[in-house]
């Protein structure tokens, strides 16, 4: 096994249960459904670094993972560099106010299919401390205002959230994916693409305590061929 992890095509594996976990979304659009009737979907994308893994160069394994609503993880790539991350859980009380402001876009930007530039001001106040920050996030959106406006889009944007406690948080305490040691040629790469397997197909169940999905389905094998639809 440690072979194949080794030896794996990382892109293939990735493609393939991809795939498959989008295949059984339930946010999935049909084939018969009216192109302009279909939901609207957004895809939360964000880095994680396989701490625990190191290449020959002695750099680490960077994949970038794309989320569904629903929390399967349908779509991930190994990139060479990271421009932000959040690696560090508070839990701290904190009041916090967002401003969303949106504008079309009708040329000038280097986004070729950009309709909607948006700007979102967020006022954090720590309770504790009562120590007040401000953040400026700028976005840009193919959605017209017609198709989501500022309240919507405030919305998605805060949805992005879910993808690091929905799988990088099960990732590194769960799975401990950061304590992991394996680090030869594709093999760091096949295991999170198996973990992400593990999460997104107990996630179609219903399962939202992954920890207790993986108890109960190992107290019998049948039920992990059961979930992923071997019969």
């Amino acid at each position: 096994m440690r072979r194949v992890l080794q030896r794996v095509d990382g892109d293939a594996l990735d493609s393939a249960i991809g795939a498959w976990l989008a295949a059984r979304d339930p946010d999935r659009p049909t084939p018969d459904q009216d192109a302009a009737a279909r939901p609207r979907r957004s895809l939360a994308v964000d880095g994680k670094t396989v701490r625990g893994a190191r290449r020959a160069d002695g750099t680490h394994v960077l994949l970038l993972a794309a989320m569904t609503g629903t929390g399967p993880v349908t779509a991930q790539r190994e990139v060479d560099g990271k421009t932000n991350e959040i690696t560090v859980f508070r839990h701290t009380a904190r009041d916090e106010i967002r401003r969303v402001k949106t504008a079309a876009v009708a040329r000038g930007l280097a986004f070729p299919y950009a309709t909607q530039a948006v700007q979102i001001v967020r006022r954090r106040r720590t309770v504790t401390a009562g120590k007040v920050t401000l953040e400026h996030v700028y976005a840009v959106t193919d959605l017209t205002a017609q198709q989501a406006d500022a309240p919507e889009i405030a919305h998605r944007v805060r949805e992005h959230s879910g993808i690091e406690n929905k799988i990088h948080h099960v990732r590194d305490t769960t799975f401990a994916a950061d304590a992991s040691r394996v680090r030869t040629e594709t093999a760091p790469r096949a295991m999170a693409a198996l973990r992400n397997l593990a999460i997104g197909a107990l996630r179609l169940t219903g399962c939202n305590n992954i920890a207790a999905g993986l108890r109960k389905h190992g107290r019998d094998t049948t039920r992990p061929l059961a979930t992923h639809g071997i019969t």
